[in-house]
C-alpha cells in the first residue's frame, strides 16, 4: 500500500483551513491509501498545538506524522511515497515565506510522487506578478516543473501557471465540494447548540464599522448576531453555526463554501481581502448569481442574493464526480519527473546548507564579541590560573572551530 503524505496549512487555526484538509485525508483515505498529514511543526509550536482548535479535531478525524521539522527528517519518510501539496493557497508565498520550499515539495526525492490537488495562488496573474520576485518565479519553476501532477483551485491559476510557468493544469474544485455533504453534516450535528434563528458572522477582521453593521442587521431581520472568530470554538460549533444559521455575513473563503454546501443565505465582503478573485471563480464555477459587497451596500440594497440551490446541487455533483476521478487518476498514475525532481532537490538542500553555514558564521561571531567583552571587562580582574584554564579551553576550541 502506497503511503501518502499531505501538507497545507492543517495546523494554522484556520477553520477552512483544518476543513479543507480534513477533506483531502478523508478522500483518499476512502480510495484505500495509508494517508497521514506532514507535521512540519517545531518544537514549540508542537507543544502549543495541543492547545489549539485544530488539535482536538484533527486527533479526532485524522492521522499524522511525528514532527518533521528539517530536510533529515523529511528524508527518512521520503521512500516510494506519494507527497500531495494542497488545497488552499499553497503556492503563494507570501503567506509563508518560512515554509514555502515544503509546500512546494522541493525536499521530495525523484522516486516519489509529487502532486497539487485544487492549489491556489489566492489572486489574479497581475497581482501575483506584483507580489513576487523575479528569484520567487524563478524558484516556482523548478519546483512546478518537478511536479507529477498538478491541479488547481481557479481559473487564474491555471492562467498563470500556463502564461508564467509554461506548465498546464487541470482545474479541480476545493476537496469540501469533493467529499460528499453527509460527512460535514455528521461533524456539525455531533454539536448540539443551536443556531437555527441567527444571523452568523465569521470575519478574518473586525472594525468598529462591522459592529455598526451587525446593529443594523439585527434590527433589520429581528433577530440576534453572533460572531464566530476569535471565540476559539470547536470545529464542530464553527460547522454547525453555518449550517444551521438563518444566513451568513463572512469575507472568508471557505465560509462562503460551506455556506453553498449546507444551501443556506450569505453576504460575501470579499472585497475586503484584496483577494476576490477566489470567490468570483467559486461563484463562476457552480453558476451561482451572486457577488461581493461592500458595508456600504448593506445599507443600501438588498445583499442577500436569491439563489437557486437545485442548480448549484446539480453543478457540484457534476464537480464532485469529475473531481473524484482526476483524484483517483492521479493517485495511480506512475512516477516520473526524475531529473526534474533531482534538479529541485539539488537546489533545496544547498539553500539549506547556505542557511546552516550563515547561521553557523553568525553564532561564532557572536561568541567571539562575548568573549572579547568578557576580555576587556573581567578577563583582567580574575587570578591567573583562572585566566589560564579560560584562555587553554578558548584555544582549544578556536584550534578546533579552524
Amino acid at each position: 500500500m502506497n503511503k501518502v503524505y499531505i501538507t497545507n496549512y492543517w495546523d494554522s487555526g484556520n477553520y477552512g483551513a483544518i476543513l479543507t484538509a480534513y477533506a483531502l485525508y478523508a478522500l483518499i483515505k476512502n480510495e484505500g491509501y495509508d494517508v497521514n498529514l506532514l507535521n512540519l511543526m517545531s518544537k514549540s509550536k508542537t507543544i502549543s498545538f495541543n492547545h489549539r482548535i485544530e488539535s482536538d479535531f484533527i486527533n479526532k478525524y485524522c492521522n499524522y506524522t511525528k514532527p518533521v521539522n528539517n530536510y533529515e527528517n523529511l528524508s527518512e519518510i521520503n521512500d516510494n511515497a506519494i507527497f500531495i501539496t494542497g488545497s488552499d493557497q499553497v503556492f503563494r508565498q507570501k503567506l509563508t515565506p518560512d515554509n514555502f520550499d515544503n509546500l512546494l515539495l522541493d525536499y521530495v526525492k525523484s522516486n516519489c510522487k509529487k502532486i497539487a490537488i485544487s492549489a491556489s495562488f489566492g489572486i489574479n496573474e497581475k497581482q501575483f506578478a506584483k507580489e513576487n520576485t523575479k528569484d520567487i518565479i524563478n524558484h516556482m519553476r523548478t519546483s512546478l516543473k518537478s511536479f507529477d501532477f498538478i491541479s488547481v483551485r481557479e481559473p487564474d491559476g491555471q492562467k498563470i501557471c500556463k502564461d508564467t510557468f509554461n506548465i498546464d493544469t487541470e482545474l479541480l474544485p476545493d476537496p469540501v465540494f469533493i467529499l460528499d455533504k453527509i460527512y460535514f453534516k455528521n461533524i456539525a450535528d455531533s454539536c448540539k447548540k443551536d443556531y437555527s434563528d441567527t444571523i452568523v458572522s465569521h470575519m478574518f477582521f473586525s472594525t468598529k464599522e462591522h459592529e455598526v453593521v451587525y446593529r443594523f442587521l439585527e434590527k433589520k431581520y429581528k433577530t440576534k448576531l453572533e460572531t464566530l472568530a476569535y471565540k476559539n470554538l470547536p470545529v464542530e460549533e464553527w460547522l454547525k453555526a453555518i449550517k444551521d444559521c438563518k444566513f451568513l455575513i463572512t469575507n472568508s473563503y471557505h465560509a462562503v463554501c460551506f455556506a453553498i454546501i449546507f444551501n443556506k443565505p450569505f453576504i460575501c465582503l470579499s472585497e475586503e481581502t484584496g483577494a476576490s478573485s477566489r470567490f468570483n471563480a467559486l461563484f463562476d464555477l457552480f453558476g451561482i448569481q451572486n457577488e461581493s459587497v461592500s458595508l456600504k451596500d448593506i445599507y443600501q440594497k438588498n445583499c442577500i442574493f436569491n439563489i437557486d440551490y437545485n442548480k448549484v446541487n446539480q453543478n457540484i455533483n457534476e464537480k464532485k464526480e469529475k473531481g473524484l476521478n482526476i483524484i483517483q487518476k492521479t493517485l495511480s498514475m506512475p512516477i516520473g519527473k526524475e531529473k526534474e525532481k533531482n534538479e529541485c532537490r539539488i537546489k533545496y538542500l544547498e539553500k539549506k546548507l547556505h542557511i546552516i553555514n550563515c547561521q553557523n558564521k553568525i553564532s561564532y561571531k557572536l561568541k567571539k564579541i562575548v568573549w572579547e567583552i568578557w576580555l576587556i571587562i573581567f578577563h583582567n580582574y580574575l587570578p591567573k590560573f583562572i585566566k589560564n584554564v579560560i584562555d587553554y579551553f578558548w584555544l582549544k576550541r578556536k584550534g578546533s572551530k579552524q
